[in-house]
């Protein structure tokens, strides 16, 4: 089954009904999570120094690449398949992550 999920804020659902939804929860979660801003945790998630630089080739490689190590770190149920970053005027990043269960 391919998924694609993006950084977007979601809701945490501490007791998801089935697999496919605790994959997809665990994988926005790293999506979504800043590389030491988890106390006890500190590894997951993605650097902040890869999110602060210019949007481009090479920084969007850094990231798949990054999340690709998180994904089968972290949540070895899925497997990466794509990434796509897009930013707007204000600073934000999308990040939109493909990947296979």
């Amino acid at each position: 089954m391919i998924l694609e999920i993006t950084n977007e804020p979601f809701e945490i659902d501490f007791a998801p009904s089935d697999e496919r939804l605790e994959i997809v929860q665990n994988v926005r979660t790293i999506l979504t999570t800043m590389k030491k801003s988890v106390p006890l945790f500190r590894e997951i998630g993605i650097s902040a120094d890869s999110l602060d630089l210019p949007l481009n080739e090479l920084t969007q490689t850094k990231i798949a690449a990054e999340l690709a190590t998180q994904i089968s770190k972290y949540e070895s149920r899925a497997v990466l398949k794509k990434v796509e970053c897009s930013g707007d005027l204000s600073g934000d990043l999308q990040i939109t992550a493909t990947i296979e269960i």
